[in-house]
């Protein structure tokens, strides 16, 4: 793995900023009330796509297309804008029961949604990191094919669907190596991958980056839980910490 995105609430210009992290993913709900600059290095936008479609704190769904892209466009250019994530639809089971769709709706939503974004920005030099999940690959495939006849050779994709498997570091393993068996040449991004995931040497060696919040509650559960979550330290801390547990030599044949 090549670089690790903090996950970050905060873009301010104060102790508790984005200046501090070299590479940090910053929530589009974060910046929509956000009239200033901010400084930050290289840094991804997130589509904020889990609160706003399961409709957590009172979102009620994403934003329209076009407002994200305007969201976009307002901010490329403050720091090192390296992507903007597309507004995908998860196919995790709380999601679908909120939004009442099926998996393959979903799956043709996120799609619909990728093609409208690269429409509306084609001439705006942002990258946008499309995504695809485990349920693109080992469910509904064809989903997974109309993805590949979008993106091009080397294209920097987010793989969805495995935040929700940190336990189970063996599984997120066989989900990446299916997807790189098919497209080798892909460089895959674990979307809130934690460090217990990414020092197992299979997940480490077949993501090219990966973000999460995490750090921010590693202080423990209950009272301490949030303790240091607007601590940026505690968050360079625990993406220094975050390497392979033992050399691993990737063999995917």
């Amino acid at each position: 793995m090549e670089k690790f995105f903090v996950g970050w609430h905060m873009p301010t210009n104060g102790a508790s900023g984005t200046q501090h992290f070299d590479y940090c993913c910053i929530s589009v709900n974060r910046l929509l009330k956000r009239q200033s600059r901010f400084a930050v290095n290289n840094w991804l936008l997130d589509s904020g796509a889990f609160p706003r479609i399961s409709r957590l704190y009172s979102y009620k769904g994403h934003l329209s297309t076009k407002q994200y892209a305007s969201e976009i466009l307002r901010w490329k250019d403050n720091g090192n804008l390296l992507a903007a994530v597309t507004q995908d639809f998860m196919c995790e089971s709380m999601v679908l029961a909120s939004t009442g769709l099926t998996i393959a709706d979903h799956q043709y939503l996120t799609i619909h949604r990728y093609d409208r974004l690269i429409s509306l920005l084609h001439d705006s030099g942002v990258y946008i990191n499309a995504r695809t999940s485990r349920l693109d690959f080992f469910g509904i495939r064809t989903a997974f094919i109309r993805l590949c006849d979008r993106i091009g050779k080397n294209a920097w994709v987010g793989v969805g669907s495995v935040c929700k498997r940190q336990g189970k570091t063996q599984e997120i393993a066989n989900i990446l190596k299916a997807i790189l068996s098919v497209r080798p040449d892909l460089r895959l991004h674990g979307f809130g991958v934690k460090k217990t995931a990414l020092q197992y040497p299979p997940v480490w060696s077949m993501l090219y980056s990966a973000d999460s919040a995490a750090a921010g509650l590693s202080r423990g559960k209950g009272k301490n839980k949030y303790v240091d979550s607007h601590n940026p330290q505690v968050a360079l801390e625990y993406a220094k910490s975050i390497k392979p547990n033992r050399f691993y030599q990737l063999s995917l044949f």
